[in-house]
């Protein structure tokens, strides 16, 4: 039980979230949005939640449902232990939900308000 405590300590206090938006000429809009998760050690947690033997290359989970797994895991641990505190990243951590539970739009009008919203959201 001890290593788990250790395990749930190093996850929450090595795990950063990012959220980045860059110009795209491939995308509808132009514009890309790409959440992304960084861990740089090989967490035994996160491997078996993401069902991969090790981390990815870099420590960085950009695939949605890694991301939605990695997430409802520590949010079931945080409410679960009351241990937010212990979530260096919070910040972070606040902004990818919001990515994740309000997608991007594919229509112009539309992503020029999804943005000032997000811009709200994360500022």
């Amino acid at each position: 039980m001890e290593r788990d405590w250790i395990e749930i300590g190093s996850l929450l206090s090595g795990v950063r979230f990012q959220v980045s938006v860059s110009r795209d000429g491939t995308r509808k809009v132009g514009y890309r949005v790409r959440p992304s998760m960084t861990h740089t050690t090989n967490s035994d947690y996160l491997c078996k939640l993401v069902g991969r033997e090790r981390i990815p290359s870099k420590g960085i989970y950009r695939k949605g449902s890694d991301l939605e797994k990695c997430l409802s895991f520590i949010e079931k641990i945080c409410n679960t232990y009351e241990c937010w505190e212990l979530l260096h990243d919070r910040k972070g951590y606040d902004n990818i939900r919001w990515v994740l539970d309000n997608p991007p739009p594919s229509d112009w009008s539309d992503f020029i308000e999804w943005s000032k919203q997000f811009d709200l959201a994360v500022f």
